[in-house]
């Protein structure tokens, strides 16, 4: 829970802070620093960007891309996901809400006037719909893409679906969720909504008509994973199949520099059969083990749609698990613009 926020004075007038001061109850100080003993999870530094607000999705050299693209007006995020990056990525003591959004609407224009038919979204340094009670973020950054040929995902491991539920599905919208069994979300996402609430949330609005995205990433290798994970796609999927907008499946991979930070979460995955890799050097599961599971829930996921790809994986693994890297977006973009 947000309890400090700190507001840069040159951004002070903005209407942005007006907004969000009306929806605050806690402590606000108005310096252009935070100092570094305040927690993350509980402190918001709102503050100006220049420039840098969409980018290419960073891939490993050697891997597939799947030509995403990202936006960052939030960097931070409040979840405990034992796994994540962002807060040793990012190494600052406040998540910081980028209040310039004059700019960023013409960072859009000017981005997307080069580009056709891209997949973008909010979810690389934050959650996408963690944040609606503070700013509203759907409803903002639908009313601009809607005038884009570009896909806008919002991926969330929350419930926050209220605007979406009170609104009609916009032709290029797309709402995502990452999904894990309820073992592993109880291990490694403590305190997150449980499997069942997201479950019960994608069924609400894909009965809406909303195209609906899931990730299953990180997968986890374990006794029983196999039987559970299974469980999640025939439960999930024949009910929602005809609003299938994509399926992104990848397994638990680290660069060993957050190895530090795994221990002192004490996590399980720092026990688990995990080895460097030999093309990109991140940490992965042992790839007899990886391709084992992805065959599984790819062969289960096929069942019920064909727009389905890995994250973070080279060519190699695409062919051993019989997909086809080399047309993606097209099947995707058809269901959106065609």
């Amino acid at each position: 829970m947000i309890d400090t926020v700190f507001i840069d004075p040159t951004v002070r007038n903005e209407s942005f802070i007006k907004k969000f001061l009306n929806n605050f109850k806690g402590k606000i100080f108005y310096s252009d620093y935070v100092p570094s003993n305040y927690n993350l999870k509980k402190t918001i530094f709102l503050t100006e960007k220049k420039g840098g607000f969409l980018k290419e999705c960073p891939c490993s050299p050697s891997v597939i891309s799947c030509s995403y693209h990202n936006i960052n007006i939030v960097e931070g995020c409040t979840l405990n996901c034992n796994y994540c990056a962002i807060d040793a990525y990012l190494d600052f003591p406040a998540i910081k809400v980028y209040t310039n959004l004059d700019d960023f609407e013409k960072e859009v224009d000017y981005y997307l006037s080069t580009k056709k038919f891209i997949r973008i979204g909010t979810g690389e340094l934050t959650d996408s719909l963690l944040w609606e009670n503070f700013f509203n973020y759907a409803e903002y950054l639908i009313n601009i893409f809607s005038r884009y040929d570009a896909v806008l995902e919002f991926k969330t491991k929350t419930t926050n679906i209220k605007y979406f539920l009170e609104n009609k599905p916009y032709r290029n919208i797309i709402v995502s969720w990452s999904l894990n069994t309820q073992r592993m979300i109880e291990n490694e996402e403590k305190g997150n909504t449980t499997l069942k609430e997201r479950l019960d949330s994608i069924i609400r609005l894909s009965e809406k008509g909303y195209k609906i995205g899931v990730h299953f990433d990180p997968l986890y290798y374990y006794d029983g994973c196999f039987e559970e994970y299974e469980e999640i796609i025939s439960s999930l999927f024949p009910i929602i199949k005809n609003n299938i907008g994509w399926v992104s499946v990848g397994m638990i991979r680290f660069n060993p520099k957050l190895l530090e930070h795994l221990y002192n979460r004490k996590t399980s995955i720092t026990s688990m059969e995990i080895l460097p890799s030999f093309y990109d050097g991140k940490l992965r599961f042992f790839y007899p083990l990886r391709l084992k599971l992805f065959k599984h829930i790819i062969d289960n996921l096929k069942k019920y749609t064909n727009k389905i790809y890995l994250c973070m994986e080279p060519y190699f693994v695409w062919e051993e698990v019989g997909l086809n890297y080399k047309n993606l977006n097209q099947r995707i973009y058809k269901d959106f613009f065609i």
